[in-house]
């Protein structure tokens, strides 16, 4: 926040729409018999990593995310996780998914079109994961990875999420929802 602004960085990215550039190409390491990021789906939480110094750096964080969406696929298997890699050199990528075991398949940005097909992307990368509704509308900016109440709000957002067919219900009529618990 900015002295005296009142706004969150994240706030302006919040509801607007985010797309899927046709330049983003999928990788997998070895012979994955998983499909490719389902940009499509209902739910979706998406990870965007651009190299900022150390490529490396930026894929510890793998691990982590793998169980994230073992845990996600026992909860709500609808849920796609796609993740997009802007690094600066496809080598330390490639060798990074080898070295953290992740077979997902990712998209690959070897020209930076995510960020040109999204303006409003917050500069700041704590805030370059984020959850979409089924119009790829941002519902929930913010990293669960080692913020386990994030990934709680994660979690009950999906939820909301997935038993409102993929988007949200305005505070009023779910205020009003006498089948609402």
């Amino acid at each position: 926040m900015s002295c005296g602004s009142g706004h969150s960085p994240i706030s302006h990215f919040i509801g607007t729409t985010v797309g899927f550039p046709k330049e983003l190409t999928i990788e997998t390491i070895g012979e994955s018999t998983q499909e490719p990021p389902d940009t499509t789906a209902a739910v979706k939480i998406v990870v965007y990593t651009r190299s900022e110094g150390c490529d490396d750096c930026s894929l510890k964080v793998l691990s982590q995310w793998k169980r994230r969406m073992a845990e996600m696929d026992s909860l709500s298997p609808a849920t796609a996780f796609v993740f997009i890699f802007a690094p600066a050199r496809w080598e330390k990528l490639y060798s990074g998914l080898q070295v953290h075991r992740f077979t997902a398949p990712v998209f690959y940005d070897s020209c930076g079109a995510f960020e040109r097909s999204n303006p409003g992307l917050p500069t700041n990368p704590v805030f370059h994961t984020f959850l979409l509704d089924k119009e790829n509308r941002v519902v929930l900016v913010g990293s669960p990875i080692g913020n386990p109440k994030m990934w709680d709000l994660y979690k009950s957002t999906i939820a909301r999420l997935a038993a409102h067919g993929g988007t949200l219900p305005d505070e009023q009529n779910e205020k009003s929802d006498p089948d609402r618990n």
